[in-house]
């Protein structure tokens, strides 16, 4: 989830507010962050009760990561993404 106040906003403590509110409140457990507790979704913060049954993130199985090769290749999938874009 991100969430940004912009730069020259009419109210900037409303911004504030909102993204407080959907962060879950101090305590990470309002509303406003309940449906980012939904199987398939993680919430950045530790401590936020997840709601639905799954798999911790640990468990999952994850590509490795070769930065070399992201390093080697970034220019030529950026060129690929740029030229199928409509």
């Amino acid at each position: 989830m991100i969430a940004q106040v912009a730069d020259k906003a009419q109210h900037p403590n409303a911004a504030k507010l909102f993204i407080r509110y959907i962060c879950g409140e101090k305590n990470h457990d309002g509303k406003g962050l309940q449906p980012f507790l939904t199987a398939g979704s993680y919430p950045v913060f530790p401590d936020a009760k997840i709601t639905a049954k799954m798999p911790s993130y640990d468990s999952i199985p994850k590509f490795p990561l070769d930065f070399d090769f992201y390093y080697d290749h970034f220019q030529d999938v950026s060129d690929y993404w740029i030229s199928v874009q409509p």
